[in-house]
């Protein structure tokens, strides 16, 4: 579970085990000359480079969620992500936020989009009366 929330709708945090991160680097080998062989030579240079982009976003998440399961989450929570410059030719994608073990809460209900909470399968199975109908 991941969320840039700080509460996680129908889940209560049990433990809060600290702030984790990845990061990611991309330089000289992904730029210039050698990027036409890093990605589909059918896109465009922004394309490229958009490309790039989203893959070292991708990586430093992956080992943001690879450090909240070393340290014993299930979940993180708060999530940013901030990219900066460290070269001429690098540039750094930090992602970040709050490991923590959060536990299922039973009979909770489950919020979707635009605020609409609706019951959890387990509430509904209660109230089914066997007609097979609503």
């Amino acid at each position: 579970m991941v969320t840039v929330a700080f509460e996680l709708p129908s889940f209560r945090v049990v433990r809060s085990l600290g702030v984790v991160r990845g990061v990611s680097v991309r330089g000289n080998a992904d730029s210039g000359a050698d990027l036409a062989t890093l990605v589909d030579p059918a896109q465009t240079y922004s394309q490229r480079l958009a490309t790039i982009c989203e893959q070292a976003r991708f990586q430093a998440h992956l080992l943001m969620l690879q450090a909240a399961a070393q340290v014993g989450g299930n979940g993180v929570i708060g999530v940013c992500y901030e990219t900066a410059p460290i070269h001429h030719s690098m540039f750094e994608v930090l992602a970040y936020g709050t490991a923590v073990w959060a536990e299922y809460i039973e009979d909770a209900p489950v919020f979707v989009a635009h605020g609409k909470a609706i019951e959890p399968p387990s509430a509904l199975a209660r109230r089914d009366d066997g007609d097979g109908g609503p």
